[in-house]
């Protein structure tokens, strides 16, 4: 066993001597195996990719080494499979070319290089689409900004970013970064430090993809909240009344209520003594309900002409602290300061600023100056007055004086006044090197129009439009010339027409406020490159632009406009290792009707190897490559399919044959116009052939395709039919036949001409009504002052009869159907009046009824009824009047002629009686109502009473209905109502310190008040009666039946759009309410009187100081049973136009008698006018 054991032992000792005896392993010298599999060469990479090798080894690999570029780090080196490398290219320049190397070394220390693969970076297509900012709303808490959703299919986030005040993404920092792309919008709450809505609030939203790749929007920012509007309709008055024998005097002050949505407070103020310190006001009161309008106090005693003792304010504060005060106003001035008027436009160019405004609204008598006030900031109370046009008219107390100077007229009330009324802009012209209005920030302007009481008006603000800085533009190309040492810098041109100059900047990073240095400046648009020579010696003497190896050596370029502006710099370059091409600018983008053309510069590089075009819909757009062009001598594209209503930008590429590139400026075609509109004219009818005949102006444009005439039914062309296409230009007139019938009933087609140009694009032409309604407008006057107010037609003579004033004289006058002058006659009472209504005339049994006062020989004012035939001759004794109304004296005795029908309030009284209107009941006697006052009581009262056919009193109201000792309470008009009783329609002051509608119902046999004081429908302050108004003036002028009710019409300041507004009140049968409607814009409009038409609406006329941009103009409109409008027009010229009396006519049209200064050859004078209209209130042009 020992000896088996012993031979064990010895075997393995033989074996591990034989083993460790063998030949020692040679050592490993075979190298591996590498190869880059992924990307393979001059592949273009884009986004985040993987750059992949394959390696193998006889025995083992150690790591994988990659080179970039010709860097490896420590983030490059791979120890083990798989061979791959992420590299994200947008690290990289777009168009750079990348160099990959792949080093695998095995265990031994053996390494293989790998091939060079070359790859170049481009991800102009592969960046997220871009968002955009929809909105940056806020309330009074929070703001919200929202915008549009990714479509991407690799989204990753939203980044928001913001910045205050500064529209520059340098300055932002990002405030929010969410994940989900379904959320859109972010909340945030406000702060009197950020997010604040007075001041800007600029955001971006970015959208990043998974890659990595971002895209910003453009930014947006909030609306800045403005200043608070002031308050409108400013209304001051004293109360007197006496309490516990005393007098005691109440100034009343009211206004329209604010309108802004973040209102917080009202603030009175006042100051005494008319040279103050604007800045010394003290304080009356603070009211934060923004429905309390009115203030009252009694501390103060009234002002008069000559003493104006106390002025005041009301201020406007928002919530967010902001502060608008109204003109400063005074006690004496009733109806406050003047109408405001607004700046309306304000342009600018290299050369100078004009700022316009509307014109005046106020009575030249009454207007003073204008104060132009600007300010760099929506902010009233940091304006300054930069131009007036004080002038010392009224100080001119004669008229040739006056005249002589250029700067005032006179006026046919004696008066001088300043003429700059019709001045309505101001030019400033700029000067060298000189900052003022500078349109590159906000210049806000409001016009003052101060009136003769030194009461100042203050309109809406308005600012130019700022002008921005130019776009940024970018360097397209360096080359450098290793032999001379020259460099060559392009880049993109600047397109915009204030181009001033380019300047080129060199930093040793990118873009470097510390290391910058202007390198030059180019004064030439489109001289758009730089050559100069390099040295590398920073001590050089020689000119040349130093170049520091151990820096970047970046190159910037700037373009600035003729304001100084200079824009941001564009994307830099360095210097490339190899030249790269020359970039190549669009120099035109032109079209005609066949084809748009595309021009650009040549390349001259030798090593040209293609043109690639670009195109975008904007000039920082994204461009899509359209064409690739491989001739150098080829410099132009032409393209039949193209729209030139839009911008099309385009830019070339230029390639080179080492595969680089280079962009030259872009350049857009010039946005083709809409085409010029035609005029259509007064359309005409032919009754021989039954034709409308139309004519318009010629359109001369050079793209013209067709006239296109439609036809329709429907005033505002609605449900329009084409009747004739017209390529001709030239021909610019059509017949249109029509149905004798349809002209037979007075029925109405109307016309519009639309222009089509070879682009699919339109205008349109004003519309025109074609019927065989007469239209005209007649004027008839003197030199002075004449005024007309009723209208009647007889049918049976075919004739239109008025009745008015002229030179202070009763006066008549009648024009045929087709407007030819018939008649007239004037009568003589001394100083005498019309009724000022559209009820002072009335026709009945071939006799004219006309009403009004006269001033006899007591010196009182008698209110009268007189009597003419068809010819317009009196049926009474002009020469006499009677002051009873029952024309008896105190002794029973007759003092009136039998024929005599002059009527008036009291016995030999010496008061003033007024009548304005004048109906015939249905029981043939006559009714008028007015005004009588008591002089010893100081009291005006409304007044009625009722006659019959001779003129012999029935009964009259006497002093029983309500008066007032502020306001000349009086009857405006009156009608019989379903029941047989009168419902009387008047202004008075119903206790509430403003003058309101008064309504009530008076007995047919006796005048007694129906609506009493324990009547339930009463509703009226200290007086029976029904009233409509609110905080302001409210007054009305005329009252018509319609459909079983009444229409009420008028003017309001209490409610509206600010002025006095168009007011139409529906009331029943007892007066009560049933609806109203306004109708009117931001300044004064009135109604006076009320027509039905042949459709069954309602037709108003009066005058408005809205719609139109002169003095008043007559005014008619149109409404539905809903109060909508149907139309809506002017009639007036250069100065005052008022309609006061309107009737249809049996063709469906309008007659409408009132008066006019605007007539050609006596303009400025007052002539009372007759103007003709068909259904729609079309007529001939008033000059």
């Amino acid at each position: 066993m020992l000896k088996r054991i012993t031979n064990i032992i010895f075997f393995i000792l033989l074996m591990i001597l034989i083993n460790t005896c063998q030949t020692p392993k040679e050592p490993d010298t075979e190298p591996p195996k590498i190869e880059v599999v992924y990307p393979i060469d001059n592949q273009t990479i884009f986004e985040e990719i993987n750059i992949i090798a394959e390696a193998s080894d006889n025995d083992a690999l150690e790591k994988i080494l990659f080179s970039i570029n010709g860097e490896i780090g420590e983030d490059r080196v791979k120890y083990s499979p798989p061979w791959e490398l992420s590299l994200k290219t947008f690290e990289y320049q777009d168009s750079s070319s990348i160099e990959i190397i792949a080093i695998a070394r095995d265990v031994s220390g053996n390494e293989t290089i790998s091939d060079l693969i070359t790859a170049t970076v481009d991800n102009s297509t592969h960046y997220p689409d871009s968002l955009k900012i929809i909105s940056v709303d806020y309330d009074l808490e929070q703001m919200t900004i929202t915008w549009s959703k990714s479509d991407d299919v690799d989204f990753k986030d939203y980044n928001l970013y913001y910045s205050i005040g500064t529209n520059d993404f340098s300055y932002s920092q990002i405030i929010y970064t969410n994940s989900t792309i379904n959320d859109t919008s972010f909340t945030i709450s406000l702060s009197s430090n950020t997010f604040y809505p007075i001041y800007e609030n600029w955001f971006w939203i970015e959208s990043v993809d998974s890659s990595g790749l971002s895209t910003l929007s453009k930014s947006k920012s909030n609306t800045i909240d403005i200043h608070p509007t002031s308050v409108n309709n400013i209304t001051v008055f004293y109360q007197t009344e006496v309490i516990n024998n005393e007098t005691v005097k109440t100034l009343n002050i009211s206004w329209l209520k604010s309108l802004d949505w973040d209102f917080k407070l009202y603030k009175i103020e006042y100051q005494s003594g008319f040279d103050s310190d604007e800045e010394n006001w003290n304080l009356l009161k603070t009211i934060t309900n923004i429905n309390e309008t009115t203030f009252q106090t009694t501390q103060f005693e009234p002002s008069t002409d000559s003493d104006i003792a106390h002025w005041f304010k009301i201020t406007v504060e928002d919530m967010w602290g902001q502060t608008t005060s109204s003109p400063k106003f005074n006690d004496f001035d009733t109806d406050g300061p003047p109408p405001s008027s607004n700046i309306v436009s304000i342009s600018y160019d290299t050369n100078s600023m004009t700022v316009s405004w509307e014109q005046i609204q106020e009575d030249p008598i009454e207007f003073n100056y204008y104060n132009l006030y600007h300010s760099i900031t929506n902010d009233f109370s940091n304006a300054e007055i930069v131009y007036n046009t004080i002038m010392s008219c009224n100080s001119i107390d004669n008229e040739d004086d006056c005249e002589s100077d250029d700067n005032c007229s006179w006026s046919n009330e004696n008066i001088c006044y300043n003429n700059s009324i019709y001045d309505t802009s101001w030019n400033y012209e700029y000067t060298l090197n000189d900052t003022n209005y500078f349109p590159g920030n906000e210049n806000w302007f409001w016009i003052g129009i101060v009136d003769n009481i030194e009461a100042e008006s203050i309109g809406n603000a308005l600012s130019n439009e700022i002008k921005s800085p130019p776009n940024s533009i970018d360097i397209t190309s360096i080359s450098l010339d290793s032999t001379t040492k020259d460099i060559t810098v392009s880049w993109e041109a600047n397109n915009e027409s204030d181009f001033l100059n380019y300047k080129l900047y060199k930093s040793e990073f990118e873009w470097s406020y510390d290391t910058k240095q202007l390198i030059h400046n180019v004064d030439q648009q489109y001289d758009n490159s730089f050559s100069t020579c390099i040295s590398y010696e920073s001590n050089s003497n020689d000119n040349c632009i130093y170049i520091n190896p151990e820096y970047e050596n970046w190159f910037w370029i700037t373009t600035s406009n003729q304001w100084g502006q200079e824009s941001n710099q564009g994307e830099g370059m360095i210097i490339p290792d190899i030249p790269l091409p020359e970039a190549v600018n669009v120099i035109s983008v032109d079209y005609n009707i066949s084809n748009m053309t595309v021009t650009w510069n040549q390349s001259n590089d030798n090593d040209f190897a293609s043109y690639v075009l670009y195109k975008s819909d904007s000039f920082n757009g994204i461009y899509d490559s359209i064409y690739n062009i491989t001739n150098r001598l080829q410099t132009s594209k032409s393209f039949s399919n193209f729209n030139p209503t839009i911008e099309n930008w385009y830019k070339i590429k230029t390639t080179d044959d080492q595969l680089q590139s280079a962009y030259g400026s872009p350049k857009s075609n010039n946005i083709d116009e809409p085409p010029s509109a035609v005029t259509l004219e007064t359309i005409t009818f032919n009754s021989v052939n039954s034709e409308f005949v139309l004519n318009w102006d010629i359109n001369e444009d050079a793209d013209f395709k067709n006239y296109e005439i439609y036809e329709s039914s429907n005033y505002d062309m609605t449900n329009a039919n084409s009747i004739s296409t017209i390529d001709n230009r030239q021909t610019l007139s059509l017949n249109r036949q029509v149905d004798p019938e349809m002209i037979a009933n007075n029925e109405m087609l109307f016309y519009q001409v639309i222009v089509e140009d070879i682009w699919g694009q339109n205008s349109y032409s004003n519309i025109e009504s074609g019927s065989n309604h007469e239209k005209f407008i007649f004027s008839r006057g003197s030199e002075n002052y004449d005024f007309i107010f009723s209208i009647h037609y007889d049918e049976g003579n075919q004739q239109y009869t008025t009745s008015g004033i002229k030179n202070n004289d009763i006066w008549l006058f009648q024009i045929s159907s087709s407007g030819s002058f018939l008649r007239e006659e004037t009568y003589e009472f001394g100083l005498s009046g019309v009724g000022e209504s559209d009820k002072s005339m009335l026709y009945l049994d071939n006799s004219y009824f006309l009403t009004g006062w006269t001033q006899g020989n007591d010196n009182d004012m008698d209110a009268y009824i007189m009597e003419f035939d068809q010819n317009l001759i009196s049926l009474n004794n002009p020469n006499l009047y009677c002051a009873t109304f029952n024309c008896n004296d105190t002794n029973g005795n007759s003092i009136c002629d039998n024929d005599e029908n002059f009527i008036d309030s009291y016995e030999n009284d010496e008061d003033d009686d007024r009548s304005v209107a004048i109906i015939n009941s249905s029981d043939n006697n006559f009714v008028i109502v007015g005004s009588t006052n008591d002089d010893e009581l100081n009291r005006f009262f409304i007044w009625a009473t009722k006659t019959n056919n001779q003129g012999e009193e029935i009964w009259n109201t006497e002093r029983s209905l309500p008066y007032s000792s502020t306001f000349n309470n009086s009857a405006s008009s009156i009608i019989e109502t379903n029941d047989g009783n009168y419902m009387v329609l008047a202004n008075i002051d119903n206790g509430n310190y403003n003058t309101d509608i008064w309504i009530n119902k008076l007995d047919d046999e006796n005048g007694s008040l129906i609506i009493n004081n324990e009547s339930e429908l009463s509703n009226c302050n200290e007086t029976s009666g029904i009233c409509y108004g609110g905080e302001s003036i409210d007054e009305a002028y005329a009252i018509f039946p319609f459909n079983g009710n009444y229409i009420i019409a008028g003017t309001t300041r209490s409610k509206g759009n600010g002025g006095y507004d168009g007011w139409v009140i529906i009331v029943d049968n007892n007066g009560s309410y049933i609806n109203d409607f306004t109708y009117g814009g931001m300044y004064d409009d009135k109604i006076y009187s009320i027509t039905e038409s042949d459709n069954g609406y309602l037709t108003f006329c009066g005058y408005t100081r809205s719609f139109n941009s002169q003095n008043e103009d007559i005014w008619i409109f149109q409404i539905d049973l809903n109060g909508d409008l149907i139309f809506n027009k002017t009639i007036g010229g250069y100065y005052a136009d008022k309609g006061y009396g309107i009737k249809s006519t049996p063709d469906g049209g309008f007659i409408i008698s009132g008066i006019s200064q605007s007539i050609p050859g006596n303009y400025g004078n007052l002539e009372a006018v007759l103007i003709k209209t068909d259904p729609f209130g079309n007529t001939i042009n008033l000059d």
